[in-house]
């Protein structure tokens, strides 16, 4: 019974109805469709050209972090493989219930070159630091944003966002023993061990941390970035702290297995935030629609159409036999 209720509970049908009774709430109580349609005609073109070419460099960013996190398991998997499965991955999964489908189809599509547990470690790791930056950047907007916010509210709420963030370069503290990375580890606590071994290895040597850390500040920067620039493309002026908040709520949204690429939830949420700094609910809702106008063309189309091309799971390589040494 309870199998059978996820099931429900994340599938597609489920996902769509609530999506499409947000958007008809706002839509019919909320908006002023008139309004809507004269703010919809009068967007700037350039910051939406400019943010979608944003969302295709932080894939590359994506690719290289995940090249960096997989580490020797990378050997024999390029930049290129790795940036056509990222493509793949979002573009199949923005019908998938949150991020799920997504790091799966990851985790399948490298399995076969990596092996199991070095594709989930480094899936795992890549969202752990994701998860992080972008709590953080959210920290700081909270801390900062000049939102009718209570003092102990504010610092309650920044120092929790802040603490993941915070404990990332805090890896640079642990006394590290001499350990390698096992590649045969079996079984669920063999996994776990695997995932925390990466995440350890990245701090020896210190510049792999900074660089994967680096690449995640960026990548998730970007993803703040296109919520500006959207903005922009509205003619809305907002406190830059503010952005730091909606980036990551509009992150954090997506993760969630409710709706379809977090319509409907999005724009309820922005439509709650931007009315506290004065933003009408038109405004607030192109915003957020803006978010998934502007992920379907650069991410989701070339996705599917490379997908359609060439799956997902790259081909096994035959690696070279050792030479046996006779006695």
């Amino acid at each position: 019974m309870v199998a059978r209720f996820r099931r429900w509970a994340g599938s597609l049908p489920v996902r769509v109805s609530v999506s499409l009774l947000l958007l008809g709430w706002l839509l019919v109580d909320r908006v002023d469709l008139a309004r809507l349609l004269e703010v919809s005609a009068a967007l700037a073109p350039m910051p939406l050209l400019i943010a979608m070419a944003a969302l295709v460099l932080g894939r590359m960013f994506v690719a290289l972090r995940w090249q960096l996190v997989l580490g020797r398991s990378a050997r024999d998997v390029s930049f290129r493989e790795l940036l056509r499965v990222v493509y793949v991955s979002e573009g199949v999964g923005a019908l998938a219930p949150g991020n799920l489908l997504i790091e799966g189809m990851r985790v399948f599509a490298i399995s076969s070159r990596t092996g199991a547990a070095a594709a989930v470690g480094s899936v795992v790791v890549e969202r752990v630091f994701a998860l992080a930056v972008m709590a953080g950047a959210g920290g700081i907007g909270v801390l900062f944003a000049e939102l009718p916010l209570g003092t102990e509210l504010r610092y309650g709420l920044a120092a929790l966002l802040l603490a993941p963030a915070l404990a990332m370069p805090g890896l640079l503290l642990l006394r590290l023993p001499a350990f390698e990375p096992v590649e045969n580890m079996r079984g669920i606590v063999g996994l776990l061990r695997r995932i925390v071994v990466d995440l350890l290895l990245l701090a020896r040597p210190p510049r792999l941390l900074f660089a994967v850390l680096g690449l995640t500040v960026a990548m998730q920067g970007i993803r703040i970035l296109q919520t500006w620039l959207l903005a922009l493309a509205l003619g809305l002026s907002l406190d830059p702290f503010l952005i730091l908040i909606l980036g990551p709520v509009g992150f954090f949204i997506g993760l969630l297995p409710v709706s379809m690429m977090g319509l409907g939830v999005r724009e309820v949420s922005f439509v709650s935030l931007l009315a506290l700094v004065g933003v009408g609910e038109e405004l607030a809702v192109l915003l957020g629609l803006l978010h998934v106008a502007v992920f379907l063309p650069a991410i989701v189309l070339p996705g599917l159409v490379i997908y359609v091309l060439s799956g997902v799971r790259l081909e096994q390589r035959a690696r070279p036999s050792r030479p046996v040494v006779r006695k």
